[in-house]
């Protein structure tokens, strides 16, 4: 399925026709294997689009916050990243980030932050 997260093909079903003789399996397994695991194939959109924790040293990504509800919003991961949060780290992160309880997290971790301030920030 690397396949369809690089982009060289535009889905699944492509993908499965286009190399359906070497799987030797149908397309009903191909999809049933799928089935709760399509956070693996979405691994882009994460990339460009969710929170992710990128070592400047190596430069890669270290860490990144899935979560299967397509709608949610960056704040509702909030949780899960604090709890990736170290000691002397700098955090950069846009604004949809910047909510008092993720800035007081970083700051009680004995971090530093680096946040576009969101308007709606008390």
């Amino acid at each position: 399925m690397s396949l369809v997260v690089c982009g060289i093909y535009p889905s699944v079903n492509a993908a499965y026709r286009a190399k359906a003789s070497s799987l030797n399996v149908s397309r009903t397994a191909v999809y049933g294997k799928l089935n709760g695991i399509y956070l693996v194939l979405v691994l882009r959109c994460y990339l460009e689009r969710m929170p992710v924790v990128l070592d400047p040293e190596l430069p890669m990504a270290i860490d990144v916050f899935p979560c299967e509800d397509g709608h949610a919003q960056e704040p509702s991961l909030c949780e899960s990243v604090l709890q990736t949060v170290k000691a002397d780290e700098l955090w950069i992160a846009d604004r949809n980030m910047c909510t008092q309880g993720f800035l007081f997290g970083i700051s009680t971790a004995s971090s530093d932050f680096l946040i576009r301030e969101h308007k709606t920030l008390p």
